[in-house]
C-alpha cells in the first residue's frame, strides 16, 4: 500500500539545508531533520499538499500551475479584508517538487502583489534570461525574477515537466488553426 500524500504546509528549508518544522507537524517529520531526510522521507509518500495561508480572508489557487527547472510556480489570491474594495492581492508560489516545500533558503512565496492574478508563463529573452510573468485583473503585467536554476536542472518549460532523458520544454507541438 502507498504512503498518504504529506503534509508540507509551513515546513522550511534554511540556508544550511536544517529544516524548520512547525509544532503541528513535528510528530509527522519524526527524526526527519535535514534536506536530504525530507527527500528521501517524501519519496516515500504518495505525494505532498500544502494549505494556503487562512486569515480572515482566505487566500486560494485561481490558476494552474506552472513548471519551472524543478519548481512548480503558481499564483495564489487573497482577497481585500476591505469588503468595500473589489480587489485583493495575489503572490507567486515557488515549491519545490519532490518536497513542497520552499528549496533551499530560496522564499516560498514573492511579495504580493495588487490584483487577481493569471497563469504564470516563462519567458527566456534573447540573453538567455528568464522571467517569470502573470498578468493582473488590472491589466498590470507583473514579473518575477526567479529563483536561479536548481542544481541538475535545465531551466525552462512553461509548464512541461521534464521527459525521461531530463530535457524540458514543450515534448510534442501541434498547430491549431480557428478559421
Amino acid at each position: 500500500a502507498t504512503n498518504p500524500v504529506q503534509n508540507s504546509t509551513g515546513v522550511i528549508v534554511n540556508a544550511d539545508e536544517s529544516l524548520t518544522i512547525p509544532g503541528g507537524l513535528s510528530s509527522e517529520y519524526s527524526g526527519v531533520t535535514n534536506f536530504t531526510e525530507l527527500k528521501t522521507y517524501m519519496a516515500s509518500k504518495a505525494g505532498w499538499y500544502r494549505n494556503f495561508d487562512i486569515p480572515l480572508y482566505a487566500e486560494r489557487d485561481l490558476a494552474r500551475a506552472t513548471y519551472f527547472s524543478g519548481l512548480v510556480v503558481f499564483p495564489a489570491y487573497t482577497p481585500n479584508v476591505d469588503t468595500c474594495t473589489s480587489e485583493g492581492y495575489s503572490s507567486f508560489y515557488y515549491l519545490y517538487e519532490k518536497t513542497g516545500t520552499n528549496y533551499i533558503n530560496w522564499p516560498t512565496k514573492s511579495e504580493p502583489y495588487f490584483g487577481i492574478a493569471a497563469v504564470v508563463t516563462v519567458l527566456k529573452d534573447i540573453d538567455g534570461n528568464f522571467s517569470l510573468i502573470t498578468t493582473t485583473s488590472t491589466g498590470e503585467v507583473v514579473g518575477e525574477d526567479p529563483p536561479d536554476c536548481l542544481p541538475n536542472q535545465q531551466c525552462g518549460g512553461g509548464g512541461n515537466p521534464p521527459s525521461s532523458d531530463g530535457s524540458t520544454g514543450r515534448q510534442s507541438w501541434r498547430e491549431i488553426i480557428l478559421y
